[in-house]
């Protein structure tokens, strides 16, 4: 009755696919990097080879830092080995469909136990947080050409490509999980929610999601009914748009992944 969806799995278990441009920048970011080092030490002009390659350089994959920036060599090769394993986590999700039956019977044929034993990495119900390959490249283009990276700038582009979707963020543990979904998916199954497997660390995420990060009022309205659920360790709200961009902790930009905390 439900299928399952082969999809890539980041820390946030979302589209790793955009975190291969954060190995695309990190490479451009070392050349951009070199070059400059060695015009400044040499104190020649910029050679034409360098110009041409600033100009042709590929905007394609772009994603975790602006092209125009320099980030330490430190920062980037973190960047690319945090990158590089979240792209080598590759399963599948059981994706909820109303049109096949109820959440009642979605839940009963699905639940935490006939993950581990079925091979899926997670669970999705109504999760609307997915825009098309043309949404992207149009969000990704705007990041690249920003000149200065800040939360108002990338709220700006989230604006114009109405992209507002955010989570917050339960991380369950495994004696915790099964209890604490169903709690999640039987209060939040119309607005979406997931739960995904992090098999490496023991540990899951639930998320439950919002349509738009900006308003406050539906943000701690959430938060308020996850708090009556239970919920009352402190939890963070992050925007869907920065897992789309690659922003995680400790990024290089200085943006902190999380928007609220609560």
């Amino acid at each position: 009755m439900y299928s399952a969806t082969n999809r890539n799995r980041s820390p946030d278990h979302h589209k790793p696919s955009y975190i291969q441009h954060t190995i695309n920048k990190v490479t451009k970011q070392k050349k951009k990097q070199s070059d400059k080092i060695n015009t400044k030490h040499n104190k020649v002009e910029e050679t034409e080879e360098t110009q041409k390659h600033t100009c042709t350089t590929t905007k394609e994959g772009n994603t975790n830092e602006n092209a125009k920036y320099i980030i330490p060599a430190k920062r980037n090769a973190n960047a690319a080995n945090q990158a590089q394993t979240r792209s080598n986590m590759e399963t599948s999700e059981i994706i909820y469909d109303e049109m096949q039956g109820t959440i009642e019977q979605f839940l009963q044929t699905w639940n935490v136990e006939t993950l581990l034993t079925r091979n899926a990495s997670g669970l999705c119900i109504n999760v609307q947080a997915q825009p098309d390959e043309r949404v992207i490249q149009q969000i990704m283009s705007k990041f690249d050409e920003l000149d200065d990276v800040t939360e108002e700038a990338i709220d700006q582009i989230a604006r114009e490509h109405k992209f507002l979707y955010g989570k917050w963020i339960i991380h369950a543990s495994k004696a915790n999980v099964s209890r604490e979904w169903s709690l999640i998916a039987h209060s939040f199954f119309k607005t979406g929610c997931k739960i995904s497997m992090r098999n490496e660390i023991d540990e899951y995420a639930i998320y439950v999601y919002i349509d738009d990060y900006l308003n406050s009022e539906r943000v701690f309205e959430c938060r308020h009914a996850l708090w009556h659920l239970g919920f009352r360790t402190p939890i963070g709200l992050k925007p869907e748009i920065y897992t789309m961009l690659g922003i995680y902790s400790h990024n290089s930009l200085g943006i902190r992944p999380s928007r609220y905390k609560s």
